[in-house]
């Protein structure tokens, strides 16, 4: 009884200030599938500016880092004490490829990025090509998968 009423607390403050659904069940909160595809959409905003290495600008420069924390900052999640490639290895919850979902994090070695959705990253890439959407998800390369959402 006491899960239902936290439950709907939640759902109804989640609807005022949010103005999307958060569910609790079994005390973990469910985010509905829309919010990942939110981040994904916001992320694509930014496809196209400049990569700057130790940037943290979506529009006038980032790095890889910079760029997940940026994009989970807007939807007030604070990864910036985790600000390098090897640090986001172990923000939020570890995830199977099998499980992936746009917004995910995947860490490379020296680098990171957002799953996009069909086998997709967007990520600052490097200097030459800026903040891209373009290139395939490296199954083979993956240290891990995190999700923060």
């Amino acid at each position: 009884m006491k899960n239902i009423k936290y439950s709907i607390i939640i759902l109804i403050l989640s609807l005022i200030f949010l103005n999307k659904p958060i569910y609790l069940y079994a005390n973990e909160i469910i985010i509905e599938e829309e919010n990942y595809n939110d981040v994904i959409t916001y992320a694509n905003q930014f496809v196209g500016n400049p990569y700057k290495w130790g940037g943290n600008s979506l529009t006038k420069g980032c790095d890889c880092s910079g760029f997940v924390v940026q994009i989970y900052k807007h939807f007030n999640i604070d990864l910036s004490k985790k600000r390098n490639s090897t640090a986001l290895r172990t923000v939020g919850k570890k995830i199977s490829i099998n499980n992936i979902k746009k917004g995910d994090i995947i860490c490379y070695p020296h680098h990171v990025a957002l799953y996009a959705g069909n086998g997709k990253i967007i990520e600052a890439q490097s200097k030459r090509t800026g903040i891209t959407n373009t290139r395939k998800l490296r199954k083979n390369k993956i240290i891990t998968i995190r999700r923060v959402l």
